[in-house]
């Protein structure tokens, strides 16, 4: 066997007082030398080529962004391979008895491998810097010129000696803390290959842990949201994915500062560490157990949720709990083998036993909530706001500051619909499974600042029947969240045009055109009309639960910037984006449907309606289809390659069965079984075979007695 002696030409290296051995340090990097170069030629290949052959025309963001990620990965298995040669003498009885009887202290072995392992490891990447700056030098700044209202143009340098010296230190911390990491499981372990294995549970399982506990939740707490801080603890506690997701100096002097504790730790270790445990699996006893129950654990959640993944809806949990017990066997059965390095498990109904009891306290504590959390409603004089969208809707709130709602009815009505859900949970944890559901989504604002998420999936049925969330919808405050033209002071918006597009799928369709409202007298009649219709709307006009109405008129308002700027900035604003923001618009859509009756009416008495409008004369034919979703075994709809074909068929082509579809069908239809409409032109510019159809459903509850007998 060869024996990893060191060489001492120094007699100074001998003395315990020394911190360090140069000849140690030397000797290392002699031996060492070939792997920080070809960590240099990976730096090099990662981090410089691509910067070379960027021509840097079209960019937008730093130029470095896109190659963070290869880097701090890369630098990252640099570390734990130093640490793996380095201190491989620790995984051999021979070679650790014969380096620790030479004139060294343990003191100096440790502080010396480190700084060995610190400069072959560090070097190529500082390297890789000067070269980045060197490059940085010679084609000079990347500048993405960008606009200010108060600054005006604004320049921003995204190769800039700041962004290097960060990038550099990005790579540097990750080096530095999983070598820390590194020289901990040289430490902890008596073999190179478990040395290997306890660096990716060191750098994993504590997120896996996290991530775990996460996943219980969405799986037995109705309405589990994960707390942001609880997700990025997950993200943060491995120092690779912290990195990678955020390498700013703050993190950086965190991990820097862990780094520092680490290695202490390793060091008190390294002290006590018996030479005889070489070739152990582990070198301290007190580390085993706390190594057999995370892995057990991991392995239990992991079989669990691959069998619960790949169940059936009515199987899932049976197979969770399958999963569960069978992968808490193998991993316990697997790691005490090999911890013990032999196939006889000692106190395996002890050990396991112990574990399978932790193990069910923590699946009943889930399961009786014994948190409170899906009980947990606040109360109305805790909250300062409730977050808009809650229905599905991503709410246009470019004409606001504010993403909260602060009414107070709206958010007693929030509150009340969030006990009633919670009051009704067991019902909805089973319904949800089939049908049609929608997500509600609420985010509280809290007086004291913090906020509480729930995110519910609940049927649509059941919100329709629901008196809070009827009057929620209807409310003022959420009707604002939704459409802003009801919230603007028309002292201080001013409305430039009103652009009003036809029914249909293009210009030209049905023979009908777009026509502009600019005078004042007529945007403010219309912008009348369109709020007193918003006053009066329903549940059903809001949301699409069933089916959407069709849509008669599309509005786009065109509404001036709030803010005038000067004429030197507005020509520095056309110089970079084309056009003056003095003339520039922001815009605001409404979809103009049949509960929409003043403006409707309005649209009549302007002569407007008939040009945008579909009406019985427009139509040609009808032709109707009967069709009905395939399911699967959940009540889901079964995907198709080609749209399937009809059960029935019909044509129409009397104008009075024309007026009664366009005045009663659907813009869509959630049913399984439902009549669809397909309306073909007189006149226009569109066929048949180029799209210019407009489709309308039914399902069985509102189908025409003459398509329903048709059919039959």
């Amino acid at each position: 066997m060869k024996r990893e002696v060191t060489r001492m030409n120094s007699k100074k290296s001998y003395s315990s007082n020394s911190v360090l051995s140069v000849p140690l340090i030397v000797e290392n990097l002699k031996r060492f030398w070939l792997g920080s170069v070809l960590a240099f030629i990976g730096y090099f290949i990662i981090c410089c080529v691509p910067v070379l052959m960027d021509d840097w025309a079209e960019a937008t963001g730093s130029a470095l962004s896109t190659i963070r990620i290869p880097a701090i990965i890369w630098g990252s298995g640099i570390a734990i391979v130093a640490a793996l040669l380095i201190y491989r003498y620790l995984q051999q009885q021979s070679s650790a008895a014969i380096v620790h009887a030479m004139p060294l202290s343990r003191k100096q072995l440790f502080h010396s491998n480190f700084l060995s392992g610190m400069i072959l490891c560090l070097v190529p990447a500082l390297l890789t810097g000067a070269i980045l700056m060197i490059i940085r030098a010679a084609r000079g700044p990347l500048e993405y010129v960008d606009f200010d209202m108060v600054k005006g143009f604004v320049k921003t340098d995204l190769f800039s000696y700041r962004e290097i010296l960060l990038f550099i230190a990005a790579i540097l911390t990750v080096m530095i803390i999983v070598y820390a990491v590194a020289m901990l499981a040289a430490v902890l372990t008596g073999t190179s290959l478990t040395q290997a294995g306890m660096n990716v549970v060191l750098l994993g399982v504590f997120s896996a842990v996290v991530l775990i506990l996460i996943g219980l939740g969405s799986l037995f707490l109705f309405g589990f949201t994960p707390p942001e801080n609880l997700s990025s603890l997950a993200l943060y506690l491995s120092p690779v994915t912290g990195l990678l997701a955020d390498s700013s100096w703050k993190i950086i002097v965190i991990y820097l500062a862990v780094s520092a504790v680490l290695y202490l730790a390793a060091y008190c270790l390294y002290q006590r560490r018996k030479l005889e445990r070489a070739t152990d699996t582990l070198t301290f006893d007190f580390s085993k157990p706390i190594i057999k129950y995370l892995l057990t654990f991991c392995g239990m959640a992991g079989l669990g949720m691959l069998f619960y993944l790949l169940s059936t809806t009515e199987h899932q949990m049976p197979m969770l709990y399958l999963g569960c017990a069978l992968g808490a066997l193998i991993t316990y059965v697997a790691v005490d083998m090999l911890i013990q390095k032999r196939f006889r498990i000692k106190g395996f109904v002890k050990g396991f036993g112990l574990f399978a009891i932790a193990a069910v306290v923590l699946f009943a504590g889930f399961h009786a909530d014994i948190l409170g959390y899906e009980k947990h409603v606040p109360e109305v004089g805790e909250l300062a706001g409730v977050e808009k969208g809650i229905i599905n809707y991503n709410y246009d709130g470019s004409w606001s500051d504010d993403s909260f709602i602060r009414d107070e009815t709206t958010i007693r009505e929030a509150v009340a619909l969030h006990r009633d859900i919670v009051a009704d949970r067991e019902a909805l944890k089973t319904v949800t499974e089939t049908g049609y559901n929608s997500s509600v989504q609420l985010n509280y604002e809290l007086k004291n600042g913090k906020q509480m998420r729930r995110v519910y999936e609940v049927p649509q049925e059941w919100l329709m029947e629901n008196e809070h969330f009827r009057s929620m919808v209807e409310s003022r405050a959420y009707k604002e969240s939704l459409y802003p033209v009801m919230a603007w002071n028309d002292d201080k918006v001013a409305i430039d045009r009103i652009v009003l597009s036809p029914q249909g799928y293009s210009e030209g369709d049905f023979g009908k055109a777009s026509a502009i409202l600019s005078e004042d007298k007529e945007i403010k009649a219309l912008t009348e009309a369109v709020r007193a219709d918003l006053e009066q709307a329903k549940v059903e006009d809001l949301t699409d639960f069933g089916g959407t109405a069709p849509t008669l008129v599309n509005l786009e308002y065109q509404v001036k910037k709030p803010m005038k700027i000067s004429k030197e900035m507005d020509q520095l604003y056309y110089e970079r984006f084309g056009v003056h923001y003095n003339e520039d618009f922001e815009y605001y859509y409404i979809s103009v449907t049949r509960g929409f009756t003043k403006t409707l009416e309005l649209l009549k008495e302007m002569g407007l309606y008939e040009s945008l409008v579909i009406v019985p004369e427009d139509v040609d034919r009808m032709e109707v289809g009967l069709y009905e979703r395939t399911l699967d075994e959940e009540g889901n709809e079964v995907d198709y390659d080609e749209p399937p074909a009809p059960l029935k068929t019909m044509t129409l082509t009397d104008p009075e069965q024309f007026r009664e579809v366009l005045d009663k069908a659907e813009g869509s239809c959630w049913a399984n079984r439902y009549y669809e409409v397909q309306i073909y032109p007189v006149y226009g510019s569109a066929s048949a075979e180029e799209g210019g159809i407009l489709y309308l459903y039914f399902d069985e509850e509102n189908v025409p007695d003459f398509i329903r007998n048709g059919m039959k």
